[in-house]
């Protein structure tokens, strides 16, 4: 992995995880899944070891049918990043953090090719070393669902999340941000699969270089090819416009591993037999710099192997 703000910086790392998880059908109308993820990501450049973390994921979900066409939804999950190195001894990372959410949904199917879903969820983010940009929100959205032809697709949402920064308080000003977000997103699937998304932002805040409008693009394609070999690609481009900056990098916030400005990943696996997987993974990924205000670089190139036992 290379990281360049001025100067490029190389570093050899080392990723575990173990994934485990339960689905169960206990009647044709309820579904439960629980999946849980525990993992190890560790760098051995001194510069970057502050980024070296646990990571833990637990994930569920509970629908249970109450009418033909109706279910309601009960679905959460927890994400932590944990340092491994004390305060103490290394920079401060961006990569340690909990976050989570807990959420509410009712998915009506209106017609054999239409459905709806109305959805809350609450979501909180904490930061380990950066106190200002922890948050609690409320989101509310609607979603909408349309089959255009037996192999596609096509998918509207509306969301408006109401976040408070708890812990902001500069000059007795604290922040408060609304977001509105609209999604559409066609997915096609027949010798491949294709989804692309793109999302509009306008984002709101009390603290007004925070205020933005946004746009954000996502495509991602798969398709099995010959010998057992997969093909995926993921691309995303993210772009913010402040209306009170010329410079958005001036208002440069803490941004999650998910969230990057721009990213480009390719991989090809391979089934070597019914229990193990070959994965060689390529990604690129440019985002703010907090330090210079500027960009940063980076370039990941991994081989995985993949146990299922």
């Amino acid at each position: 992995m290379s990281d360049q703000i001025k100067n490029k910086i190389k570093s050899r790392f080392l990723q575990l995880y173990v994934n485990s998880g339960i689905s169960t059908f206990p009647t044709k109308q309820t579904l439960f899944s629980l999946k849980l993820q525990d993992g190890l990501k560790y760098l051995d450049a001194p510069s970057l070891s502050h980024e070296s973390v646990l990571i833990n994921n637990l994930n569920f979900y509970l629908t249970h049918r109450i009418l033909k066409r109706l279910d309601p939804e009960v679905l959460g999950e927890i994400r932590s990043r944990t340092s491994i190195h004390g305060k103490s001894d290394v920079p401060p990372s961006e990569e340690a953090y909990l976050r989570g959410y807990a959420g509410l949904a009712l998915k009506a199917m209106i017609h054999d090719d239409l459905t709806a879903r109305i959805f809350y969820n609450y979501r909180i983010t904490n930061f380990e070393d950066f106190d200002l940009f922890d948050r609690n929100g409320h989101e509310l959205g609607l979603k909408a669902d349309v089959r255009l032809l037996p192999d596609s697709t096509l998918s509207l949402q509306y969301s408006r999340e109401k976040m408070q920064f708890n812990r902001w308080n500069s000059g007795k000003i604290l922040r408060n941000d609304i977001m509105d977000d609209i999604t559409l997103c066609l997915q096609l699937y027949t010798f491949f699969l294709l989804d692309i998304t793109y999302s509009y932002q306008d984002n709101g805040s009390s603290v007004d270089e925070y205020s933005y409008k946004g746009n954000r693009f996502t495509i991602m394609l798969a398709k099995s090819l010959p010998k057992g070999i997969m093909f995926q690609l993921y691309a995303l481009a993210r772009s913010r416009k402040h209306g009170s900056l010329t410079n958005d990098s001036a208002s440069a916030q803490i941004d999650l591993e998910d969230d990057e400005r721009d990213m480009l990943m390719v991989k090809v696996s391979k089934d070597i037999n019914d229990h193990c997987t070959l994965e060689v993974q390529d990604e690129f990924r440019r985002n703010r710099s907090r330090e210079e205000n500027g960009l940063y670089t980076k370039n990941v190139f991994s081989i995985s192997l993949l146990f299922d036992f």
